[in-house]
């Protein structure tokens, strides 16, 4: 409740008071104060939806493929990073597909090279062997007819 002072004397009036105890002017009238306005609880807006976007990486260039590849040719460090990157040890999906094919090509180059050292170091011995093959081949044959 506010409190009124009497408009000809001056005084505080008491809460209630109908009339000025000093001067006997009644006290001024005052509407009864509005009712206080309904307002809605603050609350923080929620937060939107966060969309995580990777950084775009870098294109590859010819300097660093050709990089790379030197850097596999390397006796000893090549082989290591070359697994590593094959395996995912890099944060760079061009690196670790460039490194995977170089491990394909470097399998299918071993594996050809194997054969042909076969081959041309079995051929030497093929006239020691010659007798036995021609033993053998008869009975080969006479067990695919049969």
């Amino acid at each position: 409740m506010q409190l009124i002072y009497c408009p000809q004397c001056g005084l505080l009036l008491p809460a209630g008071a109908r009339a000025c105890p000093r001067c006997g002017r009644p006290a001024p009238v005052q509407p009864p104060p509005p009712p206080p306005r309904y307002q809605p609880p603050r609350t923080a807006p929620a937060p939107g939806p966060r969309y995580h976007t990777p950084p775009r990486a870098a294109r590859p260039t010819l300097g660093g493929y050709l990089g790379a590849l030197l850097l596999f040719s390397l006796p000893g460090v090549g082989l290591i990073v070359l697994l590593a990157w094959a395996c995912g040890g890099t944060d760079r999906p061009d690196r670790q597909k460039l490194a995977q094919a170089f491990l394909l090509w470097l399998a299918i180059l071993s594996a050809v090279v194997l054969a042909l050292a076969i081959a041309f170091a079995a051929q030497p011995l093929l006239p020691l062997f010659a007798p036995l093959l021609h033993r053998l081949r008869p009975l080969a044959l006479a067990r695919l007819l049969l």
